[in-house]
């Protein structure tokens, strides 16, 4: 017995079996951990990626929400059921140019994070749109709107907002996942709304 011990230790003609035992057990943890290299960089990869694209949706789209607010004959809670909010907000503007008014209202879910837009037709039909994905503004108590009067005032009572806004600030705060990096994107603009005279 002790020969054959021997003989799986010492081979003179190549390599022993506890030898080839050891490399393949090397070979085997080297290609696990190049494995979970490449696994976490393609991981890192798409998080980027969903960041990315949800950041130039954001670019995109708060230029089309601004020109809807900006034209807006009046503004109002959601779906004008009351006064603007922080995280919603109605306008009402005229998109197709027949001189009658569809109301648009702008407001956050805060369990998709997703900013979406409902359009109410003149007949009453409705119609809703995604244009932001990843909106944590609601995780980190940031509001989307602020409204200013003339004077460059915040109006913090909502009944007072929707007779006395003249500025609107729209303020996005998009992040794939809050509890990793990279840090959140945060995109604002201010409004003037044209066709009030406050």
């Amino acid at each position: 017995m002790r020969q054959r011990v021997g003989a799986l230790l010492q081979n003179e003609g190549g390599f022993t079996t506890v030898e080839l035992i050891v490399v393949s057990v090397l070979t085997v943890v080297v290609l696990m951990a190049v494995y979970n290299i490449l696994e976490t960089g393609m991981d890192n990869a798409a998080m980027i990626e969903r960041n990315n694209r949800a950041v130039r949706d954001v670019g995109k789209n708060m230029d089309i929400i601004a020109r809807y607010l900006r034209g807006t004959e009046g503004l109002d809670g959601p779906f004008g059921s009351g006064d603007p909010e922080d995280f919603a907000v109605c306008t009402k503007v005229d998109l197709d140019d027949n001189g009658q008014y569809e109301y648009l209202t702008f407001q956050l879910d805060h369990y998709t994070n997703e900013l979406k837009m409902t359009t109410q037709e003149d007949d009453g039909s409705t119609a809703t749109r995604v244009y932001a994905e990843n909106v944590r503004n609601y995780y980190y108590y940031q509001p989307i709107f602020t409204y200013y009067d003339s004077n460059g005032n915040v109006l913090t009572n909502p009944a007072e907002r929707a007779a006395r806004t003249a500025k609107v600030k729209i303020r996005l705060i998009v992040d794939d996942d809050p509890s990793t990096p990279p840090r959140p994107f945060d995109a604002e603009t201010v409004v003037k709304l044209r066709n009030r005279q406050s």
